[in-house]
């Protein structure tokens, strides 16, 4: 169970760095593109 727990808890901290990271870089291109 605590294995399960920390492995779901990394994924789910590699998800949010992954949005956090690649998101700002999407939202970047669209508004240089509006630019």
């Amino acid at each position: 169970m605590n294995y399960l727990r920390l492995n779901a808890f990394s994924g789910f901290i590699d998800t949010t760095i992954s949005l956090t990271l690649i998101l700002p870089i999407k939202f970047n291109k669209i508004g240089y593109i509006k630019k």
